[in-house]
């Protein structure tokens, strides 16, 4: 999906941090935008996705333990790319009027489907 804008920002940071690159797959990155939305209602272009898309990677490779704490900031909304995020989902959007009773009366009928 990319690559960073400032490459030898981004070196640079992970040589003072101590950190590593790690490359992940657009699946991988569009599994990380579904996340962040299902679990913490956080809507992520695929870009600001990216990062979590890498500690999963990392995880599962056993690179962390039980122990560490981790942090992921999310600096894309998902509205810059809503292309992008549209590919993460998996069922329609819901069309709505611009009003709060039509909101409510199709998540309403949404949730008895």
């Amino acid at each position: 999906m990319g690559i960073p804008r400032d490459q030898v920002k981004a070196l640079r940071a992970v040589l003072e941090s101590n950190g590593r690159f790690v490359a992940v797959s657009d699946g991988e990155i569009l599994s990380a935008i579904s996340t962040l939305a299902k679990t913490v209602g956080v809507l992520a272009e695929p870009a600001g996705a990216a990062g979590l898309a890498g500690l999963k990677k990392l995880a599962h490779q056993g690179i962390f333990n039980s122990r560490d704490r981790m942090l992921v900031m999310v600096t894309g909304n998902g509205l810059k790319d809503i292309d992008g995020v549209m590919k993460a989902v998996s069922r329609k959007p819901i069309e709505v009027e611009n009003s709060l009773s039509d909101v409510e009366r199709k998540l309403l009928r949404e949730r008895s489907l």
